[in-house]
This record gives C-alpha cells, structure tokens and sequence, in this order.
C-alpha cells in the first residue's frame, strides 16, 4: 500500500480511525465513466474536538489524510455504488476456432472463472461482484479496507483474469 506521507500512517490505530472516518463523510463526485471528478472533504473544525485530541491530530495531520484519500481517489472507478476493478469483456479474450464454440467451452470458462473468484476473494478477503451485462464490471463493496487496498485489488484481479484467459485459450486449443 502507498502511503504519502510518513506522518499518516494506516497502520496507525489513530490514522486508520481518522482516515476512514473521514472517508465516511466525504462526498465523491463521479463523471459518468465512474472516474472522481470533485472530492468534498469535511471540515477539520466541524470535528468533535475531543476526537481530534484523542487521535492527536492537528489541521496538517488531518490534511495528511485527505491527501491520501486524495491520492488513491485519483485511481479508482466507481460503478453503481461499487469500486471497480475491471470493465474488460473477458469472454472477447478467448482465442478459438468457430467450430470449439460449444457447451464445453462454455462450460469450462464458467468453471475457470467460478475458481477465479474463490481465490480471488481468498486472497484478498474482499467479495467479488459481476455487475451490469453479462457480469464484465468486476467490482467489490465500496468500504474503507477496499479503497485502501485500491492498487491492489486491482492487481489480482488483473491477474486471475489472464489466467482464466490463459487457461481457456489452451482448453480451446486441446479440444479444437
């Protein structure tokens, strides 16, 4: 995980409470691909002032946090409430010849994809949804743990989705 400043620290009980409460109470702008298009932080005066002394945080610490949230913001996607990981039409990736379009095949990429969710949320504890047509927009809860973890979900999803085109590719290929 990216972390901007030393100073904040997610593995910091205190900065990992401020971070996600303040998290909670920003209001995200989306243009209609999902991107971030404005951010409206809370206030660090309009904070209850014995939070802000039980965490020890002054204004630059707070400003430490937003531009964190800042930062990772400028990265993700949302999607129908959701954070998205991938809007790829896997099924386009497949390599076959006309005549290996069957049941099978079918049948197998579902199972190859199925086994890629299980790990998927294995690995990174986070459940995996395939929302909109067909499923194509892979997403996962819109929650603190995930938007931190942004980069990363995104990763092994990226990964598991070559390796189901991987996989699905050679099957076509040894049944064509």
């Amino acid at each position: 995980m990216k972390i901007i400043k030393e100073s904040f620290d997610l593995n910091n009980e205190k900065d990992y409470d401020l971070g996600e409460n303040i998290y909670k109470e920003t209001y995200f702008i989306f243009d209609r691909k999902g991107e971030v298009q404005d951010i409206e932080f809370p206030e660090y005066d309009d904070w209850d002032e014995d939070y802000l002394e039980y965490l020890g945080c002054t204004k630059e610490h707070y400003q430490e946090a937003i531009d964190f949230i800042k930062d990772i913001a400028s990265r993700i996607v949302h999607y129908d409430g959701y954070l998205q990981l991938s809007d790829n039409r896997t099924w386009w990736k497949i390599e076959t010849p006309d005549d290996v379009y069957s049941e099978g095949l079918y049948d197998y990429f579902n199972s190859e994809v199925e086994d890629a969710v299980i790990e998927f949320e294995a690995r990174t504890g986070a459940d995996l949804y395939g929302l909109g047509r067909s499923g194509r927009h892979i997403c996962v809860e819109d929650t603190w743990d995930n938007f931190c973890n942004y980069d990363y979900l995104v990763d092994v999803a990226e990964q598991l989705e070559n390796d189901v085109v991987e996989q699905v590719n050679l099957w076509a290929k040894e049944n064509a």
